[in-house]
């Protein structure tokens, strides 16, 4: 098997190498894009005839080797897909997956997908010219001089509404390979874009690079080497968390050290206390996140993705779920070399949505009282579960598929009288139309 590279390398090649070969984790999220735009963009067409899709850390749109059983497989796999030829490649970086898909919906005269390109290195950014006027000839999108996101930020929020009778919705992808990449200020400058004129904001949050930078900051050892070296880290972690979690972070670094914790509870305390801040600080009504693994039973995530909205029931607790869970659920996919075919691990899959199910139900009847305790239909009760359990980190979107929901969770609970239906259907159960209520 090729050895896979850490992201969180020591080594000051690491960026450089992300970029040779593309990685399963990586595969993931490029999935996840090109599933989320077209469901997204479909969605959206009725609001505008324009999307805007921002990546502000683009690379060099390709990869030197693609990842095996990626996007590729996918595509051949997918009856929806495959009757498009897109031509996508197991190579393609986010920003060709998005010219291609930009493509697509040209073809179908449903929506016009304008993309813009931060990317701040000068040879990956050429690379990614070169790149792009290959495969977007016809294609409304721009690339920018080589420089940072927070840099091209002013000229971004400009070009968003250019041509246009008013500004439309946008989607941001935010890749960025560590937290100097965005200061939490500029995110609530594209969370006022975005709640004045639509869109969802996507955020890779790596959490290994995040606690070693606050290890950095708060080291006896840089300490001992001269302020300046300290400050430099912690000015870094105070721009990513914000001015207003500037003495929250350390306390709970030094809170941690003290109790001698796990090492990931800074990760699980920081991703928690940073959507939270979105949602306070960004206004926006709904913040998710979900895992991406290299694989089904290892012990921390190569990173989260945390994703914004002002609309989350149709974006997050419909689209998005579960196109979460069936990635989660390729993680249960084996290669088996000797008979040269990829095997499902059933049992262990069943035995992970089993546990999940575990999970929630001591807090089901807790939330249902809550959100059911008026007539609400079935199908948006199943989505304010979704987004509710996520929200209260009890189980994070796309760890259970909405039809399990309604068959694990609903229907057994209307059979044991704690819920209610005002009309069902010819199998004596409520529908996702139907109205249901605590009783």
């Amino acid at each position: 098997m090729n050895k896979q590279l850490s992201l969180f390398d020591n080594d000051p090649n690491a960026q450089r190498d992300f970029f040779t070969r593309k990685r399963e984790w990586s595969v993931a999220k490029h999935r996840i894009i090109l599933k989320y735009l077209q469901a997204s963009c479909y969605n959206l067409a009725a609001l505008s005839d324009t999307i805007n899709y921002i990546d502000g850390f683009a690379g060099s749109g390709e990869y030197e080797e693609g990842a095996i059983g990626g996007i590729e497989e996918f595509i051949k796999n997918s009856p929806f897909w495959k009757r498009y030829e897109p031509n996508f490649s197991d190579k393609d970086g986010s920003p060709i997956i998005a010219l291609k898909t930009s493509r697509i919906l040209q073809a179908e005269q449903r929506v016009n997908l304008r993309c813009f390109f931060v990317e701040e290195n000068r040879e990956r950014n050429q690379k990614l010219r070169d790149k792009c006027s290959a495969v977007g000839e016809g294609l409304g999108y721009k690339i920018y001089p080589p420089s940072g996101f927070e840099e091209i930020l002013d000229n971004l929020m400009v070009d968003l509404g250019q041509g246009l009778s008013k500004p439309c919705p946008s989607l941001f992808f935010l890749d960025t390979f560590s937290p100097n990449g965005v200061g939490f200020e500029s995110l609530k400058r594209i969370a006022e874009y975005q709640i004045n004129f639509g869109g969802e904001l996507f955020i890779l949050f790596h959490n290994g690079y995040l606690s070693r930078q606050v290890g950095n900051a708060m080291s006896e050892k840089w300490k001992q080497q001269g302020k300046t070296t300290g400050d430099t880290f912690a000015k870094k972690v105070d721009s990513f968390f914000g001015a207003s979690s500037k003495k929250a972070w350390r306390q709970k670094w030094e809170e941690i050290k003290r109790t001698d914790s796990p090492p990931q509870t800074f990760a699980k305390w920081a991703i928690e206390h940073y959507k939270q801040k979105l949602r306070d600080e960004c206004s926006f009504k709904g913040v998710v996140s979900f895992e991406i693994k290299e694989e089904f039973n290892s012990v921390a995530p190569k990173y989260h993705i945390i994703a914004c909205s002002r609309h989350p029931e149709k974006a997050f607790g419909v689209l998005l779920n579960d196109l979460v869970y069936e990635e989660n659920k390729s993680l249960f996919f084996r290669d088996n070399f000797n008979q040269n075919l990829s095997e499902f691990l059933e049992q262990d899959w069943q035995r992970e949505n089993q546990d999940q199910l575990k999970i929630l139900k001591p807090h089901i009847t807790r939330i249902l009282a809550d959100i059911c305790s008026e007539w609400t239909l079935l199908d948006d009760a199943m989505t304010r579960l979704i987004l509710t359990l996520d929200r209260e980190g009890i189980l994070s979107m796309g760890k259970l598929k909405r039809k399990q929901y309604r068959s694990e969770v609903f229907i057994p609970l209307y059979q044991k009288g704690i819920l209610e239906a005002e009309t069902v259907g010819k199998q004596g159960l409520p529908r996702l139309t139907d109205r249901v209520r605590v009783r």
